[in-house]
């Protein structure tokens, strides 16, 4: 059985309180004028608190008590359990029991209701969790949480103890993750390279469907010609799958005949590098035909979501938000099948009178329809239903993230405030409409980039944000596009202000099935980008400019 490991954390304060007379007061709900309750679970619970102790220990409750007088105070992203121990903490004056069971529980409460000292108290534990079973669990959480001394860590020793480690989790990694390890192993030759082949073909082989249309992107940059011939020959004589893959197979021609290409790309990019898989079930020795096709047909699947490098386009830099909508702006323009583009004038001259702008594609004339004081760089406008949605972004005079939602009636020329917006205060972050809602993706909050998704019904009574599933990693400056009923981000980059250290992220994608309600890694993009345009044509996504990190 595994040996529990507890920690136990005692903070201290600089006022002179006495904790044990809070705690009493708070379990005989004496003077309380508070109560705090958790949404996530269906206990329906309360817990009785003080508006004074909860405010000097935890800004996310000063900041909520400040904005408005409240009798209760509702958590969604706690469960019962976790609020009660974070309460705890508050009223003992920084003690609580942290587990290899509750620490990641903990560690987002205590960022939700932002407890720094105890988000570090969990990092301090989570390194004595270091082990061969435990660090990809925790390796994971670090790179999904931007803690970027225990992710480093816990790569190191993931990369020292590989073989050992390998077997507790390396399999369930995503691709990025994954990615990172090999890269660290092959830079600092920790591992032969035959062994991190075969621990990338077991993991690719691990969900074939989901998984092989990354077999070139892991396997590029892995010394192949350092790995025995034979070896080599007598994995592609039996491992189908890759054969078929004319990019991998590039990689495999390569290494056995011994050519250590300088830029792997190249046959990702030669269009006429075409090969005949049979070949390796014929000889000892693989032949390099190179002026024969493969059937169309033997690469179904990948085709339909890879994403190639086309011909450079000159497209022009802005600033300006832009809200178009192909399939239902159409039916706006009278004179024309041709759709109206909405979007907000740049405003450097005078940015407290940006302007909405309505332009015709047929006719090439613009008009003004509005100006509005709440329009900045950092909104996200929508359109539905001749109804332009602009929402959240940054309060100009204060300089402060904002959730107002603004709604204008092409029809009639006015606005409506929606006071009651986003659940969480965001900026840049990136909106759509897909069904019956507007959904809100990403974007930025005071402490960094987030991963929050919401949705916001058009046409049911409450009106009422609502959150779906998170992001797998929080992003800004991404693009975003809808392929066959499905949500696609692409690219962006991701920050956290406390420790200021930025993920990489620029070239990966991930899809959103609003049927199953679920967030997947998709194939990345070639190069990393930020800053870009997403277009959809058919069942194809179009990533269109954008800047390198």
């Amino acid at each position: 059985m595994k040996k529990q490991k507890n920690f136990c954390q005692t903070g201290s304060t600089t006022l002179n309180l006495d904790f044990e007379i809070l705690q009493k007061y708070q379990r005989n709900k004496t003077y309380c004028d508070i109560f705090i309750q958790s949404t996530k679970d269906d206990s329906k619970a309360i817990i009785p608190c003080h508006k004074v102790v909860l405010s000097t220990f935890s800004p996310y409750f000063r900041r909520q008590l400040e904005s408005q007088d409240k009798c209760t105070i509702y958590l969604d992203g706690i469960d019962q359990s976790t609020l009660q121990s974070l309460i705890d903490y508050i009223y003992s004056g920084g003690e609580i029991n942290l587990t290899s069971e509750n620490v990641y529980k903990v560690y987002a409460g205590a960022q939700e209701l932002m407890l720094d000292k105890l988000k570090d108290s969990c990092v301090e534990y989570l390194k004595i969790l270091i082990s061969v079973q435990d660090v990809m669990t925790v390796y994971s959480f670090a790179q999904s949480n931007f803690l970027e001394k225990l992710s480093d860590d816990c790569l190191k020793f993931i990369v020292k103890y590989f073989e050992e480690v390998k077997p507790h989790g390396f399999f369930n990694l995503d691709v990025v993750r994954v990615k990172l390890i090999l890269d660290q192993q092959v830079q600092i030759r920790s591992s032969p390279a035959e062994d991190i082949l075969k621990a990338v073909v077991e993991w690719l082989h691990k969900d074939e469907k989901a998984r092989l249309e990354y077999a070139f992107y892991l396997l590029k940059d892995i010394p192949l010609f350092e790995v025995d011939p034979k070896i080599l020959r007598n994995l592609f004589r039996e491992d189908i799958c890759l054969r078929n893959i004319q990019d991998v197979y590039n990689l495999f021609l390569n290494a056995v005949e011994g050519t250590k290409s300088e830029d792997t790309n190249k046959s990702k990019r030669k269009s006429d590098c075409e090969f005949v898989p049979q070949n390796i079930d014929n000889k000892d020795e693989v032949d390099t035909a190179r002026n024969f096709k493969r059937p169309r047909s033997s690469e179904p699947n990948l085709k339909q979501e890879r994403i190639t490098l086309s011909d450079s386009l000159y497209i022009s830099k802005s600033t300006e938000n832009i809200s178009f909508n192909p399939g239902r702006a159409g039916k706006d323009v009278k004179s024309s099948n041709k759709p109206l583009v909405y979007f907000v004038s740049s405003g450097m001259i005078n940015p407290e009178k940006r302007s909405l702008v309505e332009f015709n594609l047929e006719s090439k004339e613009s008009k003004i329809l509005t100006t509005h004081s709440d329009f900045d760089g950092l909104s996200s406008l929508v359109y539905n239903n001749r109804k332009i949605y602009s929402l959240g972004g940054m309060e100009v005079q204060e300089s402060v993230r904002s959730n107002i939602v603004s709604v204008f009636d092409i029809n009639t020329k006015t606005w409506e405030t929606i006071r009651r917006g986003n659940k969480k205060v965001r900026a840049g972050f990136k909106s759509l409409v897909l069904g019956d809602y507007i959904y809100a993706i990403g974007g930025a909050s005071l402490k960094g980039t987030i991963k929050d998704v919401e949705r916001f019904p058009l046409t049911h009574s409450s009106k009422k944000w609502a959150h779906v599933s998170k992001l797998l990693y929080p992003r800004y400056d991404f693009g975003l596009g809808i392929v066959n009923g499905r949500i696609y981000v692409v690219g962006g980059w991701a920050w956290n202000k406390k420790s200021e250290v930025m993920l990489t992220i620029g070239n990966t994608t991930e899809c959103y099935d609003p049927v199953s309600e679920e967030w997947s890694v998709k194939s990345p993009m070639p190069i990393e980008r930020r800053g870009l345009a997403v277009a959809t044509v058919g069942r194809n996504l179009y990533a269109i400019g954008g800047g390198d990190l």
